[in-house]
């Protein structure tokens, strides 16, 4: 729409303004008639010049070409937003204008109301999409964090079996030697007495019981007494049967093997209760202490395993959540909305990992340059050294050779040398014929001055006189006068 379609529109908005006002200060009907008539023409001249307008807008927003499903989302909440503005617009004006004139005008359909529904369900499907995978994202990381829970709950529960193991290795030993001890495998041997016992003395006690009730109506007081003495003797020999027959309970059941924690509990809870039912006897005062203390341990241990199936659970749960969303993300509703923007965001995170691997693949051929160029320069350098030292080695190598054939010209180069020693007064040596006081013995000043062998380590050292030895020579001519020399 060009700029002057635009003032145009202003002109009409700015003439309906003034018709509006107008029809406050008018009586006359046919005045407003015409007035309302004219404003009818304006309004809908001021509705096609604006959907002109809003139409371009949208055809803009329409030809846009989206990438990504950013992109995307944004384009359809400006669609959404653009044809809801211009609905609203239009219904308002009709509106008013039926409130100043009191005429409708013709209705017609704004451009895009029929897709709005449709913008909206795909931006719906896209924002549906994002909070899958935010959410996907979050139950994968709390599956991992669960999986460690997990882990340390059947670490918990594979240590409690070790220590059940132990457990029943001690019950056994403990009851195996009270049983030795108090012969208890006699008890075997009169099994079937003592449960026929058992059982008739169980049927004797509710008689005797019975009997006192009986008794107590309307008898004598020694009736009574007897009845009592009767229930008393008969309840007494009952519990000496029934504490025989638990203890062969207990013996039947001690050794048997519990692979699983609910067999282990099961069999601890009928020991328990066998316990609670021969609390008199001398048995029980030996084992229970030890044995109660177990199977609380051993209870405690439901935890552990109520602990793990919880998390398991947690676990299986989440995963059939990842599932459904999975499975959302791949329907046939989301693929048709959101296949293209899906294809290119993957195109786009693999061109971006591509390159991030060819970024590092070129920091390490730097690092592996700089290295290489190091170790070569350590190596050029390590090259000077040695050729300087076999350089060195040749040359002390030659001389030896040539000291070696021409031992009379060292002998000769050997004595010319001047030696200044401090010792009082400053001795001086020198190429002169010696005095005849010296008695410096001329094999020795030969052996002196000899070559010395290629393996011997000093050789500068030993082609001169050291102060010791002129010290020697010194002392060889007599201690009477230190100046013998001269």
């Amino acid at each position: 729409m060009n700029e002057n379609s635009i003032d145009e529109a202003q002109n009409y908005v700015k003439q309906y303004k003034m018709f509006q006002k107008a029809l406050n200060f008018i009586d006359n009907n046919n005045d407003k008639e015409d007035i309302c008539s004219e404003m009818d023409k304006l309004e809908f001249k001021i509705l096609n010049l604006t959907n002109i307008l809003y139409e371009e807008e949208l055809k803009k927003i329409q030809r846009e070409k989206t990438t990504f499903l950013k992109e995307e989302r944004l384009k359809l909440q400006r669609l959404v937003d653009l044809i809801s503005s211009r609905i609203n617009y239009v219904d308002t004006a009709l509106k008013k204008h039926r409130q100043f004139t009191g005429n409708n005008l013709e209705h017609y359909t704004t451009k895009g109301e029929n897709e709005i529904l449709e913008y909206k369900n795909n931006i719906e499907i896209i924002d549906k999409y994002r909070d899958n995978i935010q959410n996907r994202l979050k139950f994968s990381n709390d599956i991992k964090n669960l999986d460690v829970k997990i882990s340390s709950a059947n670490d918990r529960i594979e240590s409690n079996k070790k220590n059940n193991q132990q457990l029943e290795r001690r019950m056994i030993s403990l009851l195996k030697k009270v049983f030795e001890e108090y012969n208890c495998k006699e008890l075997e041997e009169r099994r079937e007495e003592i449960n026929l016992a058992y059982k008739e003395l169980g049927y004797s006690l509710e008689k005797a019981k019975e009997n006192v009730r009986k008794a107590k109506i309307g008898n004598s007081t020694d009736i009574i007494m007897e009845c009592d003495n009767m229930l008393s003797s008969i309840t007494l020999e009952y519990e000496k049967y029934k504490e025989k027959k638990y203890i062969l309970e207990l013996m039947d059941i001690y050794d048997k093997e519990a692979s699983e924690y609910e067999e282990l509990l099961e069999k601890r809870e009928t020991i328990n209760n066998i316990l609670e039912n021969i609390t008199n006897s001398e048995i029980y005062e030996y084992i229970h202490e030890e044995l109660f203390k177990q199977y609380n341990t051993i209870k405690l241990e439901q935890q552990d395993i109520d602990t793990y199936n919880s998390l398991y659970e947690e676990r299986k749960n989440k995963l059939e959540t990842i599932e459904e969303i999975d499975r959302e993300n791949r329907s046939e509703k989301f693929e048709e909305v959101l296949g293209k923007y899906i294809e290119n965001e993957r195109k786009y995170k693999e061109a971006i990992y591509l390159e991030e691997q060819k970024r590092e693949y070129a920091e390490r051929q730097k690092k592996l340059l700089r290295e290489k160029e190091i170790q070569e320069e350590r190596n050029r350098r390590q090259k000077l050294l040695e050729a300087e030292r076999n350089k060195d080695i040749e040359k002390m190598t030659k001389e030896l050779l040539e000291k070696k054939k021409n031992p009379v010209l060292d002998e000769n180069k050997s004595k010319d040398f001047s030696i200044k020693i401090n010792k009082g007064n400053d001795l001086k040596l020198s190429s002169s014929p010696l005095k005849k006081k010296t008695s410096l013995p001329e094999n020795k000043f030969k052996e002196d001055y000899s070559m010395p062998s290629l393996n011997t380590p000093k050789l500068e050292e030993e082609s001169f006189f050291s102060h010791k030895e002129i010290t020697d020579l010194n002392s060889d001519s007599g201690n009477k006068k230190e100046s013998s020399w001269f």
